[in-house]
């Protein structure tokens, strides 16, 4: 054991030691560094608590202060504490792609809870019935191996399969 290891355990038997002892009944107004309050501080209490009250008030009076005050009702713009995956398209509800490509649906695993599924598309859990923000379809049916989604404006349904070891699954369509 090295020379520092051996300071610093006897420092922790010190320390167990003498909390043992004032545990069990040694005066803790005799131990070293200990002070009790005298009736003569409390005015120095507060005088002090006055100032800090008053170096308080100053700060609010601030420009930054009464800017944060006044933005803190507002509605955020972009939420700082939230992750989203889902495209900017949809998150800012500009479309920024034109309407005739296709967006990818990555069908990549399923959640069972309470015999009820729930896909895994793009990131996000849908259950059955549910709209799928990004394209638009609404979840059908779901399997192990593939996912069935209506569309949305009426036409023709997609299966899109599972992806497995990083290869996206084939997406058909559904009569």
């Amino acid at each position: 054991m090295s020379r520092r290891e051996k300071i610093i355990i006897g420092l922790m038997f010190l320390a167990i030691a003498l909390g043992g002892y004032l545990l069990l009944g040694g005066d803790a107004s005799k131990a070293p560094g200990a002070a009790s309050p005298s009736p003569s501080d409390a005015p120095d209490l507060t005088r002090f608590i006055a100032a800090v009250n008053l170096r308080i008030e100053a700060l609010d009076k601030k420009g930054r202060d009464l800017h944060t005050l006044a933005r803190a009702g507002s509605p955020w713009e972009r939420d700082p504490f939230l992750r989203s995956r889902l495209p900017a398209a949809v998150r800012t509800g500009v479309d920024t792609e034109p309407a005739a490509t296709e967006k990818p649906l990555h069908y990549t695993g399923f959640s069972e809870i309470g015999g009820r599924r729930l896909p895994v598309i793009n990131g996000m859990e849908y259950g059955p019935g549910e709209r799928i923000e990004v394209t638009g379809h609404t979840v059908q049916e779901i399997g192990p191996a593939h996912v069935d989604l209506s569309a949305a404006a009426g036409g023709t349904g997609i299966r899109v399969a599972l992806e497995e070891g990083g290869t996206a699954g084939d997406v058909t369509k559904v009569e």
